[in-house]
């Protein structure tokens, strides 16, 4: 490019030279340098003396428009020119120059496209770029392309069809590139019979920098495993990509549902129908898939993530089955004996609290477990216990004796005369029988023998007599 401008400018001197006229500035461009917009231009040369160059601004966009001069760069000696006022209005701008009074034709700045670059997916090789949004009027872009072999040799650009003066910010180069082959593309801006500046992007390889677009993928979950059918990525016209590269694979790259840390990958040769073994049945996987170029270190795009359930076999079935009764079971078990014991439990805390436990005196605890008593317990029989007449006993402490006593003799004396009768030659009185309460008191054991001489029966009486 730069033989090119050199060639032109050369060519301009010539033509100034021979009509007599002040050649015009070349190369004109609008730069952007810390924030603020910058004329620049080259140096003109007329006659072997110094010109001088004036910058004029304009706000409008009709053929009419009005220009002001910019008064910090009128009759400069410079080749550039800041703006320092009014850096980001919208203004179209214009340059000339000047030797006494004489001047060349006015030369109108174009703003060369910005961040020009190619899009290429699945073939599809899309030029674009951005326009400059401080520029005014009806700016058009025409987009150019070389072979390697013209860049070798004769340095001719072809101009792309349907990309010549046109106000779009993009252009499809598809139908103009061969697929195996190396390419320079160019953009330029054009407002009126004035342009801006090439712009040339590095060497395009459509086999080489074109992307892999997401490939379809479909799944079927089986038991235990997903099956997994991929296809593509295809061209405009449904051709496969898969044609055009010897090495095109694909990468399937799958995880547990909520475990994106644990993520497997397994390599498919295209085209690709996989079976991932091995999975836990009954949990969620999701997986997701690109094609790739191992030779041309190309990496496609991700398909979009996919999620399915897997599933058990038979088998698996009928023993989770089993699994979940006996767990069932177990439980229900469980259950049932913890409310047996707490039944159980919860009784005895009832009757603890209802019926408080009670013991009998200690001298009546020593009667029962006396030694000398047990045999005399044992001999009794079934006929002894119903011959004899039991009569209620009672309890009654140490200090109501002496109350109790009185009282007591007084009625065994009365029994004693209405019944006294000789047995054995001996004569039952009221003495005795005193006496023989009074020792059963004293010695801490409770004697029913004056009641049972009260009641003896009258057999025993007749006998005796």
């Amino acid at each position: 490019m730069i033989s090119v401008i050199s060639r032109t400018s050369v060519f301009v001197l010539l033509w100034a030279l021979v009509i007599g006229q002040i050649p015009e500035p070349q190369n004109v461009q609008i730069d952007f340098v810390d924030s603020k917009r910058i004329l620049k231009w080259d140096s003109v040369f007329y006659q072997g003396n110094l010109v001088t160059y004036s910058v004029q601004r304009t706000f409008e966009s009709n053929d009419n428009r009005s220009w002001l001069d910019v008064h910090d760069c009128m009759l400069t000696t410079e080749t550039r020119c800041k703006l320092l006022n009014d850096v980001n209005a919208t203004c179209n701008l214009r340059v000339r120059a000047e030797h006494g009074n004489e001047t060349s034709n006015w030369v109108e700045a174009v703003a060369e496209p910005k961040n020009v670059t190619v899009d290429s997916l699945n073939k599809k090789h899309v030029v674009k770029w951005d326009p400059d949004v401080y520029q005014l009027g009806s700016v058009t872009y025409s987009v150019q392309y070389q072979g390697n072999y013209e860049r070798l040799y004769n340095e001719s650009w072809s101009e792309v069809p349907k990309c010549t003066r046109i106000t779009e910010t993009d252009c499809d180069l598809s139908d103009s590139l061969a697929f195996f082959a190396k390419y320079f593309l160019r953009v330029r801006a054009e407002l009126g019979s004035a342009t801006s500046p090439w712009v040339e992007i590095p060497a395009f390889y459509p086999y080489k920098n074109t992307v892999f677009g997401p490939p379809s993928v479909e799944v079927l979950p089986k038991a235990g495993s997903l099956h997994v059918d991929i296809k593509g990525p295809f061209t405009e016209n449904e051709h496969p990509l898969s044609n055009d590269y010897e090495d095109f694979a694909y990468q399937i790259f799958y995880w547990k549902e909520n475990e994106d840390g644990n993520i497997k990958m397994v390599n498919k040769s295209a085209p690709a129908s996989a079976v991932l073994h091995n999975l836990q049945p009954w949990t969620r996987y999701c997986l997701k898939a690109r094609a790739y170029s191992k030779a041309n270190s190309k990496q496609g795009q991700f398909s979009p993530v996919i999620c399915e359930d897997v599933n058990a076999d038979t088998k698996r079935r009928a023993l989770a089955m089993a699994q979940i009764l006996f767990v069932t079971l177990l439980a229900v078990l469980v259950v049932t004996l913890g409310c047996f014991f707490f039944v159980i439990y919860a009784r005895k805390a009832i009757k603890y609290l209802m019926y408080p436990s009670y013991s009998l005196p200690v001298h009546i605890r020593e009667y029962l477990t006396e030694p000398s008593q047990q045999p005399m317990l044992g001999t009794l029989t079934k006929e002894d216990l119903r011959e004899e007449h039991w009569d209620k006993l009672s309890i009654v402490s140490q200090s109501e004796i002496p109350s109790i006593l009185p009282n007591s003799t007084k009625t065994d004396g009365s029994k004693s005369n209405k019944n006294e009768t000789i047995s054995g030659g001996k004569i039952l009185n009221e003495e005795d029988d005193v006496q023989s309460s009074q020792s059963s008191v004293d010695s801490g054991h409770y004697s029913n023998s004056t009641e049972n001489s009260a009641h003896k029966t009258p057999q025993s009486l007749r006998r005796n007599t």
